[in-house]
């Protein structure tokens, strides 16, 4: 292993854990840092998917004869209505 420049000092998969939190270490070009991550915490909002994937909402506009330029997008986004896609084009 180099030290220096470039080099990994800290081991690469050391995971620093707590009750509910743990540290990651993550590294690029040299530079090492940690970010704090917490427990995952169950979303207060449900969305109902119909697409996971851009080309999923792309054809789902298609369909309904929409552009589908807003299709790049977050799930939530991607999971619009048809009602909300006609809405939102207007």
């Amino acid at each position: 292993m180099m030290i220096g420049y470039g080099g990994e000092e800290v081991a690469t998969d050391l995971l620093v854990v707590g009750e509910d939190w743990w540290l990651e270490r993550h590294s690029y070009d040299g530079a090492e840092w940690f970010e704090y991550k917490t427990m995952y915490q169950k979303p207060t909002k449900e969305l109902e998917l119909f697409a996971i994937t851009t080309r999923q909402c792309v054809e789902k506009a298609r369909e309904i004869g929409l552009d589908d330029y807003w299709c790049y997008a977050e799930l939530e986004k991607l999971n619009r209505t048809e009602e909300e896609m006609l809405r939102e084009s207007d």
